[in-house]
């Protein structure tokens, strides 16, 4: 499923949204799609198969109190709808329409929604080396996380997480495999800054247990974008 399969057109005929409106639902929903799990108002499926079209979709828990109430800051403060003179069941009918029991994969390169698109992957592989490159050629002149004031925070959901995870002492979710003095590698949960000394190729503190064999990147070569050689 996707963007494509909404249909509000319902909605539209009884003069609760506009065209407009539809493409405003399309690009936003990988938002509120994040919202509403993030409120747990909704539940993705832990797994899919080929086969299993009605399991693999989106449970919406109209039944709870908030779902409403955290459905309708979606399409007011997301969205920008004005639904003052929309009935509970209007605001189910569009919940059906776009979101519960629906197979929707966003597929945004944005925020929570990245991973569901599969050219995301390779990316963070490509940042990495693209990160040991600069390194080699003109190295950050800080490596310091940003000294914030009370006014500012590294992420916007302050309320519920405390920023867990941008941090330079937060663990990151995952285990790295890293080398220690004995030159043993070992693989434990890491903090964020221990994860990027360990992934600076200078200074002598480099510790992951992969080298790369090359910084050529033909594709922008044949662009006439050049990188100086390295190595």
């Amino acid at each position: 499923g996707d963007c494509a399969d909404m249909d509000i057109s319902s909605l539209i005929d009884e003069g609760y949204l506009t065209d407009d409106d539809e493409d405003t639902v399309k690009n936003f929903m990988f938002v509120a799609l994040k919202n509403m799990w993030r409120a747990e108002m909704i539940e993705m499926p832990k797994s899919c198969s080929s086969d299993a079209s009605s399991e693999c979709t989106i449970k919406c828990k109209k039944e709870h109190e908030q779902f409403l109430k955290e459905w309708e800051s979606q399409l007011v403060d997301v969205m920008g709808f004005s639904i003052d003179d929309w009935s509970n069941a209007t605001l189910y009918e569009l919940a059906d329409d776009v979101l519960c029991d629906h197979a929707f994969w966003p597929g945004d390169h944005l925020e929570a929604a990245s991973p569901v698109e599969a050219s995301f992957w390779p990316i963070h592989p490509t940042l990495d080396r693209l990160l040991q490159y600069k390194a080699l050629v003109q190295p950050f002149t800080s490596h310091s996380w940003a000294d914030l004031d009370d006014s500012e925070e590294y992420c916007s959901s302050t309320d519920s997480s405390d920023c867990y995870g941008h941090h330079p002492y937060d663990l990151t979710f995952w285990k790295t495999t890293i080398s220690d003095d004995s030159g043993s590698f070992t693989s434990s949960y890491r903090t964020n800054e221990e994860v990027r000394v360990s992934l600076n190729p200078i200074g002598g503190d480099y510790s992951m247990p992969y080298i790369y064999d090359n910084f050529d990147w033909d594709h922008c070569a044949n662009s006439d974008h050049s990188f100086k050689v390295v190595g």
